[in-house]
């Protein structure tokens, strides 16, 4: 079964502090899993090099990986 790591507390909270004109922000979700070093390493330089978080270039990277495959 796959289940959320965010707890009821911290939904609520998100969900009553939302403005009006913000957008809806996706809930996020732990993974843990084991890559190979030298991906992680060249990963970790190019999200510094384009000033963003590892977490966004592995969104980016997994977002066009199921672009190009899903159906």
């Amino acid at each position: 079964m796959i289940s959320s790591t965010t707890s009821a507390k911290e939904e609520k909270s998100t969900s009553s502090s939302k403005s009006v004109a913000a957008p809806e922000k996706e809930s996020a979700v732990h993974c843990n899993f084991i890559i190979n070093k030298s991906i992680h390493k060249r990963m970790k330089y190019l999200a510094i090099d384009l000033n963003k978080s590892l977490k966004d270039i592995v969104n980016e990277a997994m977002e066009e990986y199921l672009e190009k495959h899903e159906r």
